[in-house]
């Protein structure tokens, strides 16, 4: 998948819906989901889950290894990202320690997107997906 052209990657490890990933430097055409600001993002995984929300069918998880996972990457617009913490429109975003997008403001984290509406912790919020840049 070129930069800034959405589309599936194959999940080398669980991934939960709305999540900043990586790519996997041991495992070609694959991601991981992001754990840290100083993780070099990707995109953001699909917003759904990977199994109908029924019952014990679903586990939470956007994929898990070996499974394909939507990507949206550099220039996606109104794409879903779970705030970790408290943000506002037009802050730059980062990954917390699961993946959600957090503020950022701190020279050398690794920026993915930037917040199109204000939110709280939980929250779905549209983000514009940006090319990876470090702050």
């Amino acid at each position: 998948m070129a930069r800034g052209i959405s589309g599936t990657k194959v999940a080398n490890g669980n991934i939960a819906p709305s999540r900043i990933v990586k790519l996997d430097t041991t495992a070609d055409g694959r991601v991981l989901q992001a754990a840290a600001a100083t993780d070099k993002p990707y995109g953001i995984s699909q917003p759904g889950t990977r199994n109908t929300p029924y019952g014990t069918l679903d586990d939470g998880n956007a994929a898990v290894a070996g499974e394909n996972l939507m990507v949206y990457v550099s220039n996606a617009k109104d794409v879903l990202l779970e705030a970790g913490g408290p943000v506002t429109i037009g802050d730059a975003l980062t990954s917390d320690a699961s993946g959600r997008g957090v503020t950022t403001v701190t020279t050398g984290q690794w920026v993915i997107a930037e917040a199109m509406r204000t939110g709280v912790l939980g929250d779905l919020i549209p983000v514009w997906v940006l090319e990876p840049a470090q702050y």
